[in-house]
């Protein structure tokens, strides 16, 4: 996991999100399963990392931030 840090200077090339039924709590075995998926896909010249980002200048002050998986 890197520090938390702003999207700004990144280019975001596409953004989704998809709702787990029954998720709850199992944050990393989703983040676990999709990643095996992602290795069985055998997709050349793929990376990925999970950061931790925060929203905005002022809420990061208040130490939001979410973690999302960078393709």
């Amino acid at each position: 996991m890197s520090l938390p840090k702003k999207l700004s200077g990144e280019k975001v090339l596409d953004s989704w999100s998809v709702l787990v039924e029954n998720g709850s709590g199992r944050g990393k075995q989703v983040y676990e399963d999709f990643m095996n998926f992602l290795k069985e896909s055998n997709v050349p010249e793929l990376n990925t990392e999970a950061v931790k980002v925060v929203p905005g200048w002022l809420k990061g002050l208040f130490g939001k931030e979410r973690e999302y998986l960078k393709v």
